[in-house]
């Protein structure tokens, strides 16, 4: 090889030769701490996305227990004479929670509620409310829910409606967690 021939090596490969190089480097003189850091990234990166999805989805303002029984709002809208109660837990935009109506309540008096499982997009998401019975799942109903800041209006759009209130304004209890 010539000195010609080996400068254009050289130029061509340039990136390689600094790769190995700051490779060769970070393990002779920071090894150690390199491998740590190669091991908490995984986690980290994985931190950071649900960090993320969460903030986007607004997980914090849907989480909690909703109903028109909620006190400590002043100058709000009036709330629904009939009561509607949502208790949801929202993880990274999908909703799980839990819906009950005085229907509901006379239909299922074990447990005076039904489930409820969603999709936040936006500033709204339909809610499936469903049970398990006789061993299978069962849909009852599909329900449309829009937030309003501290308020939600819940409107039954499928299924078994009659089970619900044409539309209700419900508030967010300040401080209430849901059952988890």
């Amino acid at each position: 090889m010539n000195d010609e021939s080996k400068k254009k090596w050289i130029a061509r490969n340039w990136y390689w030769i600094v790769g190995v190089a700051g490779a060769i480097w970070l393990v002779l003189l920071q090894g150690s701490e390199a491998i740590s850091n190669s091991e908490k990234l995984p986690n980290a990166v994985t931190s950071a996305k649900d960090k993320l999805l969460s903030w986007h989805y607004e997980d914090d303002q849907w989480t909690g227990i909703w109903s028109a029984k909620a006190e400590g709002y002043v100058d709000g809208p009036a709330l629904s004479d009939t009561d509607v109660h949502v208790e949801i837990v929202v993880s990274q935009g999908h909703v799980d929670g839990t819906i009950a109506t005085k229907k509901i309540c006379s239909i299922f008096p074990m447990w005076d509620f039904v489930l409820l499982q969603g999709q936040i997009s936006g500033n709204a998401f339909d809610g499936v409310a469903w049970d398990i019975v006789q061993g299978e799942r069962k849909n009852f109903a599909l329900v449309h829910f829009k937030r309003e800041g501290s308020f939600m209006r819940v409107t039954p759009k499928e299924g078994n409606v009659d089970w619900f209130p044409a539309e209700a304004l419900i508030a967010k209890h300040p401080g209430a967690e849901p059952m988890t």
